[in-house]
């Protein structure tokens, strides 16, 4: 399906190490592919990188399990993190700054020999700036889509200086377009679009005995589950605050493990040490490091119940669209979060979540011990949770992207 009836010609230029063990790099395939498939013909530039070990050599297709294959360039960039980005916060910066700088250039140069292209796709706002201060022309083809802002005002006024003249803006959430219509972008240019779900692969069949016998589960345990990063921006996503409730609980919920899928693994010893602290057993906290795309809706589907205790943060408040989320609505589990306007963008406290107060681990426990006490107010909950999430595609959200552009004079 075409857009509008209009096949867009795109560009999808990134500063990212593909592929990457990261969210953003899943988030990034997956709208690449939903634009392929509504019929627009795509490419993605991303500088080329040093990977992971485990990654060197590794497809798009073939990593994030998509159904189309991506036409890709690889740009030249300098890239010292491998050399430098262990070796202080400076060098660390440094390694950063050299390898974006240098890959701005490239996507600047190749830009200008680049005629057929009628969508230019950012992601990254410090390139938006880049390419609207060097190359004022290409703003009117340019969509930005932002996954924050920066802490610094003087750097949010910069950006904003830009953006306010690009094609289109897309926020991630209603507190972040707040944020950028003070920072003076028209309202008319920002389009709010959350992040989404790939239902072919998160809407499976399997019960939860099924997807337990698969991934050899205990069957006669209660499992709570937290899927994804444990931090991001080195901001912590509540791992603690469910080690604290698992403290809580361990008297009152002896029969309750809580399984942590996702990494980095090496922040591990510090939960154990939190586990100590508050008398939590270590073999009640089951860590399974990051597991395949394709076998993470069986993690899910084997749950209990799935948390997602952000704390109360600016950026957690305001800038997050987590993908666990939307696939959290389709696996139909209970789901428990924080009590945060980005989050109530999408769920609502007693329809289709459980909301508890961000950072509070007593309320947290609270709530785990309400859902395991009420099993039918819960399957309510969680059919109510993925009925609301199917509008929640990746073909939605690249054709109301589009949609909104095509809107908008150029």
């Amino acid at each position: 399906m075409k857009l509008g009836g209009v096949s867009h010609e795109i560009l999808y230029i990134v500063n990212a190490r593909l592929p990457t063990e990261k969210a953003h790099g899943y988030q990034i395939s997956q709208m690449c592919q939903a634009f392929m498939e509504n019929g627009h013909n795509l490419k993605l530039w991303h500088p080329y990188r040093n990977n992971t070990r485990d990654l060197a050599g590794q497809q798009l297709r073939q990593y994030y399990g998509l159904r189309v294959d991506i036409t890709q360039s690889e740009l030249p960039s300098i890239d010292w993190h491998n050399s430098f980005g262990r070796c202080g916060r400076w060098a660390s910066f440094m390694a950063h700054y050299v390898q974006s700088q240098t890959f701005y250039y490239s996507a600047t140069r190749r830009l200008s020999r680049e005629t057929r292209a009628d969508t230019i796709y950012l992601r990254d706002g410090d390139l938006a700036v880049w390419l609207v201060e060097r190359r004022p022309e290409f703003q009117s083809r340019m969509i930005v889509e932002l996954h924050h802002l920066p802490r610094r005002q003087w750097r949010r006024a910069g950006w904003a200086a830009s953006l306010k003249n690009v094609r289109l803006v897309v926020a991630l959430t209603r507190a972040m377009k707040n944020d950028l219509m003070n920072l003076g972008v028209p309202e008319g240019r920002i389009h709010v679009a959350p992040d989404a779900v790939d239902w072919e692969t998160f809407d499976i069949s399997h019960s939860q005995k099924e997807a337990r016998d698969e991934l050899a589960l205990p069957q006669e345990k209660k499992i709570a589950a937290y899927v994804g990063k444990f931090h991001t921006n080195g901001e912590e996503k509540g791992i603690p605050e469910i080690i604290q409730a698992a403290g809580i609980l361990q008297k009152t919920q002896p029969e309750l493990d809580f399984y942590f899928i996702g990494g980095p693994t090496s922040r591990v010893a510090r939960y154990h040490e939190i586990a100590v602290k508050h008398g939590v057993e270590k073999s009640r906290l089951i860590f399974r490091g990051k597991q395949p795309i394709q076998q993470v809706p069986l993690w899910l589907k084997a749950a209990d119940v799935l948390l997602m205790p952000h704390p109360k943060t600016d950026f957690y408040s305001k800038h997050v669209s987590p993908l666990k989320m939307f696939e959290y609505m389709a696996a139909q589990k209970p789901i428990i979060a924080s009590k945060l306007p980005a989050i109530e963008d999408i769920l609502e406290g007693g329809k289709t979540a459980y909301l508890a107060k961000a950072g509070d681990a007593s309320d947290l426990a609270r709530i785990l011990s309400e859902v395991f006490a009420d099993s039918q107010r819960a399957a309510e909950v969680s059919r109510a949770a993925k009925a609301k999430g199917r509008g929640f595609t990746w073909a939605n959200r690249a054709q109301g992207i589009l949609d909104a552009y095509e809107k908008i004079e150029p």
